[in-house]
């Protein structure tokens, strides 16, 4: 279900269509968080470079639009021209190519990364849903700044935070980061990132802030990396999914 009345890639549409070209990721985030704050970072990110011609993302989110935007260079785009900017096949690579070399720029997104993405967003609904039921470790609430605004993909001078919450025993703070297929040191850089926001922008004397990060699985990295992070914790959690006969009934 989407966040809004329409599905975020329609709104990218909208987006580009206004801001015109050239246009950067920054300028197209501004906009997201100006008119659809709830919108993650992520997806918008996900989204750029899955509608760009030249770019090999989009092979792995084939319902999205392609081949409506060139990437120029990092964090810039354009609308494609395929009269002036040629063809390109599913890898992003112009057609007829024999390069088979990966650009070091789209190296940060790898293929796993992209199938996971959809799984991620179902994982902050879900959550989002049924938090009443999930053990945090500690009792959880969501977080509702004085100007009402949800600790849901909550808006920060750095990005929004998956989930930020209060815990109602101690009164602290809590930042809740899905892991979403980013590598272990870039899920626990921004999980600190926001808790420092958090720290010089939200709490009251004695208050703390805390992290949790919510991963399918703890890696080396990250258990290694958490071993000096003792304010940040980890919940890993398992997707169950079953194909069964349905009971026997009239045929239809």
């Amino acid at each position: 279900m989407p966040l809004y009345d329409r599905p975020a890639w329609q709104l990218l549409l909208d987006a580009t269509g206004e801001l015109g070209n050239p246009f950067t990721t920054d300028e197209v985030l501004q906009w997201f968080q100006q008119r659809y704050p709830r919108v993650t970072d992520r997806t918008i990110r996900q989204h750029l470079r899955a509608f760009s011609a030249n770019d090999g993302t989009k092979k792995y989110m084939p319902s999205l639009p392609k081949d409506v935007l060139f990437k120029m260079g990092r964090g810039q785009y354009r609308s494609y021209d395929p009269d002036n900017d040629g063809l390109f096949d599913e890898r992003g690579r112009p057609i007829g190519s024999e390069d088979d070399e990966v650009d070091p720029e789209d190296s940060e997104e790898t293929a796993e990364e992209a199938l996971e993405f959809p799984l991620e967003l179902h994982l902050e609904e879900f959550m989002a849903k049924n938090w009443g039921r999930i053990g945090f470790g500690r009792p959880l609430k969501l977080y509702e700044g004085a100007d009402g605004r949800s600790g849901r993909q909550f808006a920060t001078g750095t990005g929004n935070i998956d989930f930020l919450c209060q815990d109602t025993a101690s009164g602290d703070l809590v930042v809740i980061e899905l892991k979403k297929g980013r590598s272990s040191d870039r899920v626990l850089g921004q999980c600190q990132r926001y808790m420092g926001w958090v720290q010089s922008n939200l709490t009251s004397p004695n208050q703390k802030v805390h992290g949790l990060i919510v991963a399918p699985d703890l890696d080396e990295r990250l258990r290694y990396a958490l071993m000096v992070a003792p304010n940040i914790d980890l919940l890993c959690y398992r997707v169950d999914f079953q194909l069964f006969a349905p009971p026997e009934g009239p045929s239809v």
